[in-house]
């Protein structure tokens, strides 16, 4: 709750954000990381309820974004990844109401995503995981409700989509699913009510 704060330089040698700690600093507008950014892992509800966040560019060694981290961001519109991003938790971007865009640039090294992880982004248009993506995991309702998502490549190696996962995705033309596994797991409903959807 530190109203006055409106922007973050997270130094170089810093590996963890623990969690909460900028829960509910809703005045944060840019969230800045130096280079060479030793940074790992982003706690539960870190940023949860930043409401003034914009935009986020996160380092090269980030591997995990804690459950509820950025949870309620209202004002993010857009997410960048530049590196090694492995995990993605539950309901990481949860009522991200005005996000648009969510990219991994580079090859992918992303292996989850979590339950309800984008739940209710109305506006996401545009998800990349970045070529020879890892994913393997897709939780439950992890893109429930995001009804402005037109496609999706979910790569090679997945091979479990949970009950839910995109649940409402009406305007979902196609889902890209390049795996050379022998068998993947579709949960209960999990493609409900995506009325666009091309087979």
């Amino acid at each position: 709750n530190c109203v006055e704060l409106t922007s973050l330089t997270i130094p170089s040698s810093m590996t963890t954000i623990g969690d909460y700690a900028f829960y509910k600093c809703e005045n944060i507008k840019t969230i800045d990381f130096e280079s060479a950014s030793k940074l790992k892992s982003i706690g539960n509800y870190t940023f949860n309820y930043c409401i003034g966040i914009e935009k986020i560019v996160f380092p090269t060694n980030l591997r995990t974004i804690g459950e509820n981290a950025f949870g309620y961001c209202d004002s993010l519109v857009s997410v960048l990844s530049t590196g090694y991003l492995t995990t993605i938790g539950k309901f990481a971007f949860n009522e991200c109401i005005n996000l648009k865009t969510f990219k991994i640039i580079g090859r992918g090294y992303l292996d989850k995503i979590e339950a309800s992880a984008f739940q209710n982004c109305y506006k996401l248009e545009e998800v990349s995981f970045g070529y020879d993506c890892q994913l393997r995991s897709v939780g439950n309702a992890a893109f429930i409700n995001c009804v402005s998502l037109k496609k999706i490549d979910l790569g090679r190696t997945v091979n479990e989509i949970g009950d839910i996962a995109f649940r409402n995705c009406r305007s979902l033309t196609t889902v890209t699913i390049r795996t050379h596994i022998t068998w993947i797991y579709i949960g209960s409903k999990a493609f409900e009510n995506c009325y666009s959807l091309k087979i």
